[in-house]
């Protein structure tokens, strides 16, 4: 039987061709895919049309839904939209709300169905204003339970809060707003320890207080009554020397607006002037 082999240059001519063929063929697919996943998801019916927005009051649901728009305009390397209910900048979304915002304490975002984004915020609820670093600063801001200050407040609400100063810390970059008075361990306990001593003077309210860079603090009292303490005290402790001083002479025959002062930063040692004195 008669045998014919092809040269070795045709040989390989041929692979080479069928290997082009399977490139170009891999290529025409692959494109073909990546045009029809581009036009999923440019189609209407799984890119965002509406914004539900839920727990914004003093920020406007317009406010919200304005910034999460800006944050879902445009495309991803110009070909994939940012508002794809599969690809929409959920962590940006959340950040660039807490950032714009300072009144906002957390942002969760969600896909409700195929066109619907959900906005879930939480507002800081004011407990107390922060009136500056010194007790002669002008202009005071919001303070929420955690000690972040995030929004001037109105000259109304003075006397609805207790004022308190001392040095802040920003938390934002190049950002005024929010700032962190102390931190927030020191001033959650702080905060209790005034509350639970104005407890025990409710007719004679707390009007501010003072931390300043020794961490001594200063507690105002409206009929001008000085309470010292140390912050780095624990506050368990500074409260139960506080309302064992009220059952010693000369508390017990005196009312504390008689007192120029109380200071408790020494340990069983109580210092105290009475007015006059």
């Amino acid at each position: 039987m008669a045998r014919f082999s092809l040269p070795m240059s045709q040989v390989r001519a041929r692979r080479r061709g069928r290997r082009a063929r399977t490139a170009l063929l891999l290529v025409t697919l692959l494109l073909a895919l990546l045009g029809g996943i581009i036009w999923f998801l440019h189609a209407p019916f799984v890119r965002v049309a509406a914004i539900y927005i839920s727990g914004a009051e003093s920020v406007t649901q317009a406010q919200v839904r304005e910034a999460v728009r800006n944050a879902i305009s445009g495309t991803y390397l110009y070909a994939i939209p940012k508002d794809s209910i599969f690809f929409y900048p959920k962590r940006t979304i959340e950040q660039s709300l807490i950032e714009r915002f300072p009144e906002l304490k957390s942002v969760v975002v969600r896909a409700d169905n195929f066109d619907t984004l959900a906005v879930a915020v939480a507002e800081r609820a004011p407990q107390a204003l922060w009136c500056g670093a010194g007790a002669s600063s002008t202009g005071c801001a919001l303070m929420d339970d955690g000690g972040v200050v995030y929004a001037p407040a109105a000259d109304f609400s003075g006397d609805a809060y207790v004022h308190y100063f001392g040095a802040v810390v920003p938390l934002l970059a190049g950002a005024p707003l929010p700032t962190q008075y102390l931190t927030e361990k020191n001033y959650s306990a702080l905060s209790a320890l005034v509350v639970a001593i104005g407890e025990t003077q409710k007719d004679d309210p707390i009007g501010q207080v003072v931390v300043d860079e020794n961490n001594d603090v200063r507690v105002y009292f409206w009929k001008d009554f000085l309470l010292i303490f140390s912050l780095n005290d624990d506050s368990a402790d500074v409260y139960e020397r506080f309302t064992l001083a009220l059952t010693a002479e000369p508390f017990t025959t005196h009312a504390l607006p008689d007192f120029e002062y109380l200071d408790l930063r020494f340990g069983d040692k109580l210092y105290y002037k009475l007015k006059g004195q």
